[in-house]
């Protein structure tokens, strides 16, 4: 073999250690991004699932905190319809439906709640919709609930002022009323079951 030749044969064997290099080169290089694309995707998924976790505590403890709300509100509800029997007689009649006296639709007209509840109709009937009573007495008592439970928005703050105004009582039919969010509230809450009862009167049959 002459010296050309062996020249020849060491380029050749170069260029194939050379080929086989780059390719060594570029798989572990395309590994190594497979892998850190790897671990990039399981840190993102790790923390998908922390905020998952996160998330799901939160609502479990929103759950809960509407649930004893929900309960206080029943009781809230069960409170006032019971409480001082005398004055829930003085406004209202059991009359196969419990219905308004004079004294009743007096208090409901002077406070402000009969405009309370015209001025956002739509909105309390949609809050007893949400609850689908499927009968009339069902109706009375969501009534009392929707009415109660929005006593802190600003739908009450005319009849707040007014309960601000007013003396602890005013007389009605001879009768003393305590002039409160209750005995408001419990006026307020016959008047938007008789609304509701317009708009659905198939309960009542």
């Amino acid at each position: 073999m002459n010296r050309a030749e062996i020249i020849m044969a060491i380029i050749g064997g170069l260029s194939l250690v050379t080929a086989w290099l780059t390719y060594l080169i570029k798989s572990l290089y395309k590994k190594g991004m497979s892998s850190q694309r790897m671990v990039d995707m399981e840190s993102k998924i790790c923390g998908y699932e922390v905020r998952k976790r996160e998330c799901d505590a939160k609502f479990s403890e929103h759950g809960k905190q509407i649930a004893v709300s929900s309960e206080k509100l029943n009781y809230m509800s069960e409170w006032v319809t019971q409480l001082d029997n005398k004055i829930w007689t003085v406004l209202s009649k059991k009359k196969s439906p419990r219905e308004l006296t004079a004294a009743g639709v007096d208090l409901l007209n002077i406070s402000g709640g009969k405009e309370c509840i015209d001025r956002n109709r739509d909105f309390f009937i949609h809050s007893i919709e949400e609850y689908s009573p499927k009968l009339p007495y069902d109706v009375e008592r969501r009534s009392l609930d929707v009415v109660l439970a929005n006593t802190n928005g600003d739908h009450f703050d005319d009849i707040k002022n007014f309960i601000y105004k007013s003396p602890e009582f005013i007389e009605f039919e001879g009768e003393e009323v305590r002039i409160s969010i209750f005995s408001i509230g419990f006026v307020m809450s016959l008047y938007l079951r008789d609304l509701y009862l317009e708009k659905y009167p198939k309960l009542c049959e």
